[in-house]
């Protein structure tokens, strides 16, 4: 039997690309709170996430197997300079869907990030103490808190994923390909790391844990522990653009950004053990994400850009 996903912040970059991907597994909702979408095979609903008793209705309308809750503010500007909106949107907001979740007896998946950590280590496993250096990390560490609290079986995912953004809203990996595309020059930092993985192999990777009923807090990332400036190269050779046009820079010489860790990368030991070994490769990803670039699944979407 066909299991059906409710995914919170459906009009973002991951409940997007994860309907696209998984839309032929599972039935998939997109609750929506604003901003009204139309996507084919897929069901959107309208539904506040402000008030726990709207939730618990929504849930009994739709009666959802797993709820993934993806919504949030994930500008790390933006919650620096509005730490009482972060708090509310990153926690509050994640205690109404995990209490109304619990209430209903719904699996929660909640998506957090990679960036809970001062940056000192090489590799972070799921057992290191959080240390976040910015007002956004500090609020997923405490989401991630409610989360547990609530209900032992939700999953926790710690990850930093790249996919094609929307018609409203450009993701990292369209802001390289779309500048390289038109010829602009463009800096990424050398100094930053991360260990990036792509929608499409994340939610394989999410439902492969549903299946087995895990719980608890998972890295999902590729293998590769990668700079900004590396993986923006590795884009270009795969899209046949312009490597010439990526420069290098260093985080420290911007001092726009608030502060964040050099170094985000995450150890996906502990996943790859409990599903057995697979390779979580960013060349793969990256050829997967050149794939669908020529699918008519997402170029007729609607809502995708793809460049």
């Amino acid at each position: 039997m066909r299991k059906k996903f409710f995914i919170t912040g459906g009009s973002g970059l991951l409940a997007l690309n994860w309907a696209l991907s998984q839309q032929d597994k599972v039935d998939i909702v997109l609750c929506l709170h604003h901003r009204v979408i139309n996507l084919d095979r897929v069901k959107t609903v309208l539904c506040s996430l402000n008030s726990i008793n709207n939730i618990v209705n929504c849930l009994q309308q739709e009666r959802p197997d797993v709820v993934i809750h993806a919504a949030g503010l994930t500008d790390i500007n933006k919650c620096e300079k509005k730490p009482k909106l972060a708090e509310y949107v990153n926690v509050t907001i994640t205690r109404n869907v995990a209490v109304a979740c619990a209430l209903e007896g719904v699996r929660l998946v909640y998506i957090s990030t990679d960036q809970l950590f001062d940056g000192s280590q090489s590799l972070y496993l799921e057992s290191d103490i959080a240390s976040p250096i910015n007002i956004y990390g500090a609020t997923k560490v405490k989401a991630e808190g409610e989360v547990s609290k609530q209900d032992k079986r939700s999953l926790i995912i710690r990850t930093n994923f790249y996919g094609w953004g929307t018609t409203y809203r450009q993701s990292f990996s369209d802001f390289i390909l779309k500048s390289l595309k038109n010829k602009r020059e463009i800096k990424l930092f050398d100094d930053v790391y991360y260990t990036p993985i792509l929608v499409h192999s994340l939610s394989v990777i999410i439902h492969d844990l549903i299946n087995i009923d895990a719980s608890g807090i998972f890295n999902i990332v590729g293998d590769d522990k990668i700079s900004k400036f590396k993986f923006g190269q590795k884009l270009a050779r795969e899209f046949n653009l312009d490597l010439g046009l990526i420069q290098a820079s260093k985080l420290m010489s911007d001092s726009s950004l608030v502060q964040r860790p050099n170094n985000m990368a995450l150890s996906n030991c502990k996943v790859k053990k409990i599903l057995g070994k697979r390779v979580i490769s960013i060349d793969n990803d990256i050829k997967i994400l050149y794939q669908q670039s020529k699918t008519k699944l997402f170029q007729g979407s609607g809502v995708i850009e793809v460049l």
